[in-house]
C-alpha cells in the first residue's frame, strides 16, 4: 500500500515547482493548435500528442526532481526512514500519474467530446505512465547531474521510438513489437478512435510494468539509498 502522506507531499512539491502550471499552459498550446489541424488527421496527432506528451514527459520531470534529492541529501533521510524503497518510489509514480491521466483526458475530451473509448485511455495512459516513470527512476539512479540524465533518457527515447518507425511502416524492425511503445502508441490511437482494446496487449505491458518496478526497488534500494 502506498503512504497518503508521502503521495501528497509529492504532489504539493510538483505543484510548489510549478509542474502543474506548465501543463496548463502545454494543454492550452496543444487544444489551440490540434483546432488548425485537419479532420482526417486530427485523431492521430492527437494520439502522437498523448503518447509523447502526459505518458513520457513526466520521465524527464521525475530524473530532475530525484537528482535534486540526491544533491540536497534528501534521499539519505529516506534511507534510514520506515518508507522504504517500494513507498518512496510509488509516491512518485502515481503523482506523476495523476497528471497524466488529467491531461490525457483534458486533451481527448477537448478534441473528441466524449466520443472516445474513455476506459482504453485511462487503461493505457495508467500502463504508460507508470512504465516511463520507473525507467526514469532508474535512469536518475545511475547519474549524477542533469546532463547526464538528458542524455541517458535520450538514449532511451531512440530505443523506444524505434517502434513507432515499424508501426508506421517506415521501417521493418522483427522485434518491434516486443517494445512496450509498439503497444502502447497502438492501443492509444485505438482508444482515440473508439475501438475496442484486446486483453492481451495489456497483460503484454503488464508484464514489462511489474519486471521495472522490482527492478527499480532493488536498484533503489542498493543504488539510491545505499550508495
Amino acid at each position: 500500500m502506498i503512504r497518503l502522506a508521502w503521495l501528497k507531499h509529492e504532489v504539493k512539491l510538483q505543484i510548489k515547482n510549478g509542474l502543474y502550471g506548465i501543463y496548463i499552459l502545454v494543454n492550452l498550446i496543444y487544444l489551440f493548435l490540434l483546432g488548425y489541424v485537419p479532420e482526417e488527421s486530427k485523431e492521430l496527432v492527437l494520439s502522437l500528442i498523448i503518447f509523447s506528451d502526459p505518458t513520457i514527459l513526466g520521465m524527464v520531470f521525475i530524473g530532475a526532481f530525484i537528482l535534486l534529492e540526491k544533491i540536497n541529501g534528501v534521499t539519505g533521510g529516506i534511507a534510514v526512514s520506515p518508507l522504504g524503497a517500494a513507498n518512496y518510489i510509488k509516491g512518485k509514480m502515481f503523482s506523476m500519474l495523476f497528471i497524466s491521466l488529467i491531461t490525457s483526458l483534458v486533451l481527448a475530451i477537448g478534441v473528441k467530446g466524449l466520443d472516445f473509448n474513455i476506459g482504453g485511455l485511462i487503461s493505457i495512459v495508467t500502463i504508460s505512465s507508470m512504465l516511463f516513470t520507473l525507467l526514469g527512476i532508474l535512469t536518475a539512479v545511475y547519474t549524477k547531474t542533469i546532463n547526464g540524465y538528458l542524455i541517458s533518457i535520450m538514449g532511451i527515447g531512440l530505443v523506444t521510438g524505434l517502434p513507432l518507425m515499424s508501426y508506421f511502416g517506415w521501417m521493418k524492425l522483427p522485434f518491434a513489437k516486443m517494445i512496450p511503445t509498439y503497444s502502447i502508441f497502438s492501443l492509444i490511437e485505438k482508444s482515440i478512435t473508439g475501438e475496442k482494446i484486446l486483453a492481451f496487449p495489456n497483460t503484454f505491458l503488464l508484464v514489462w510494468l511489474l519486471s521495472i518496478y522490482w527492478l527499480t526497488v532493488s536498484k533503489v534500494n542498493s543504488k539510491l539509498f545505499r550508495g
